[in-house]
């Protein structure tokens, strides 16, 4: 969730964040309305509760006459303490559900565009490969080299669906292991994290609720199929205080990945891409909450990414 502090002090930076991001902008204001509701039901409770507390101190000294009054107005004063503390937390919900959808706002330094196809190129490395014949696409390399069977992966599970034989399933968890072993080189630790995770670390990890049409959900036991190993990873450590002294936290992981592609309708539906189960090698950082310190592991990060 972004910070409400940041938010309520400059509304407009989140608003023009949000519409970059080609999120919703009324976000903001839903968000802003609903937390001051919840401040001024707050600060009723608050004056409230205070009444109460000193009006049940004050029954045991009061004449025996007065004394049926006082309760009955005790009692009112508890009825409306209640009301307040529900309009609280009713305002604190609606304010939690529009913050979770008000994005980051990006950098000044990222190139703006409506979507990929205003890509910046930032460098290229190399030069591309010209061959002397027409060379084959990955579909056609993993048939004739038995690779992978496509038609069994339709046949057990549908469209987006492969299976890898020989040495295309020997190569996939070379790879894999090749990549885990790389990153445990640069002093990540290695770990295996659950797949199928509650719904407070995909909010947490700001999946949901913007990303929940993509997310299988196995509804019987409020549990979902993750999409990523980072819901694991930076999960480890979810509802815990850290000492800045342990940071940075540095983990990885190999895991299945589970992806509905809602909406993905007719792109690459063919072959390797795009597909609704795979395995991924994965790295996340726990630093501190500094942009500078930030930038420079996101630097190294890329950078491993590309040495593999």
């Amino acid at each position: 969730m972004i910070d409400l502090k940041a938010l309520r002090e400059d509304p407009d930076r989140y608003r023009e964040g949000a519409r970059l991001k080609n999120a919703d902008p009324f976000a903001v204001d839903r968000a802003l309305d609903a937390d001051k509701r919840r401040v001024e039901a707050q600060q009723e409770h608050d004056r409230l509760k205070a009444e109460q507390n000193a009006a049940g101190k004050s029954i045991g000294s009061l004449p025996a006459d007065e004394k049926a009054a006082a309760v009955a107005k005790l009692g009112e004063l508890k009825a409306s303490v209640k009301v307040a503390d529900e309009h609280m937390k009713a305002a604190a919900a609606e304010m939690s559900e529009a913050a979770l959808l008000i994005p980051l706002p990006p950098d000044d330094d990222v190139p703006r565009g409506k979507d990929d196809t205003e890509n910046v190129v930032l460098r290229t490395q190399g030069e591309p490969t010209t061959f002397d014949f027409e060379p084959k696409d990955h579909i056609a390399l993993c048939k004739d080299l038995g690779l992978a069977d496509f038609e069994a992966g339709v046949r057990l599970a549908g469209s987006r669906s492969y299976v890898l034989t020989g040495l295309g399933a020997k190569l996939h968890r070379a790879v894999l292991q090749f990549s885990l072993d790389l990153m445990e080189g640069h002093g990540f630790t290695p770990a295996v994290v659950p797949v199928l995770v509650r719904e407070e670390a995909l909010v947490g990890t700001g999946f949901f609720p913007a990303g929940r049409d993509s997310v299988y959900t196995v509804e019987s036991d409020g549990m979902h199929l993750v999409g990523t190993g980072e819901v694991g990873l930076t999960g480890l450590h979810m509802n815990q205080t850290l000492r800045e002294e342990d940071l940075p936290l540095k983990y990885t992981t190999v895991s299945t990945c589970f992806r509905r592609e809602a909406g993905t309708y007719g792109k690459d539906t063919a072959g390797l891409y795009r597909v609704h189960q795979f395995d991924k090698c994965e790295q996340v950082v726990v630093c501190r909450a500094d942009e500078q310190e930030s930038r420079e592991w996101h630097a190294k990060m890329l950078g491993y990414s590309e040495e593999v």
